[in-house]
């Protein structure tokens, strides 16, 4: 049985499982079953995000930039379903998401560390990488709790959902997503920020509207 790219999206934000018989792609299946790393080091989609280096991007040393480059590039391959593509991106923003949150809060801490799934290029500055996470998670003067266990899953998730966010409009949960990692930013932030409440209270609103409208189906 096939599952459409909505009840595969739904699914994904769910997390329950699916029956053997559904054709979800691969990397929600991986995802359903927690298997975050493997995402990240198998699935062509995250290849592409994280570690693919060409002529657009060989000079970039900022993380936010490659990445943003990578997905531009991902963009205008016009050869990948648009659906499948967009659900694949979303499923790898998730899963770091997930493995920032299993290693800091669920358990059990992971073996690798996310400078693994980058650009070789970055392989020798995970000190300047945390610098920049730091910097960019930091919001309204406050900073981010700075022993934070694999901050850059974290970071590499807020690029993704959030500062590529509008090259994925048709995504049905994107939003979700988005919010769940602004209020895990939160989380690390030594006192309240008026502007991630601010985005989170326009998401809750957008995410409120899709619950209604998709009752409506």
């Amino acid at each position: 049985m096939a599952a459409s790219m909505m009840q595969c999206e739904f699914t994904l934000l769910s997390s329950f499982p699916v029956p053997e018989t559904t054709d979800c792609p691969t990397i929600v299946k991986q995802f359903l079953q927690g298997d975050y790393e493997d995402i990240l080091e198998s699935s062509e989609c995250a290849k592409k995000l994280l570690s693919h280096q060409n002529a657009e991007n060989a000079s970039i040393s900022d993380l936010c930039k490659f990445i943003k480059t990578n997905v531009e590039t991902l963009m205008l391959d016009g050869a990948e379903n648009t659906d499948c593509r967009d659900l694949s991106v979303l499923t790898v923003a998730a899963s770091c998401l997930q493995l920032f949150v299993q290693n800091n809060w669920l358990g059990p801490p992971t073996t690798k560390s996310p400078i693994e799934f980058l650009q070789n290029k970055f392989h020798s500055k995970l000190k300047e990488l945390n610098v920049e996470a730091q910097n960019e998670l930091s919001a309204d003067g406050e900073s981010v709790y700075s022993q934070s266990r694999h901050l850059l899953y974290l970071y590499i998730a807020r690029i993704i959902l959030l500062e590529c966010h509008s090259f994925f409009t048709e995504s049905k949960t994107w939003d979700w997503w988005l919010m769940r990692c602004l209020l895990t930013q939160q989380t690390l932030l030594s006192d309240r920020s008026p502007t991630l409440k601010a985005t989170v209270m326009e998401l809750m609103d957008k995410c409120n509207m899709l619950c209604y409208s998709t009752q409506l189906l």
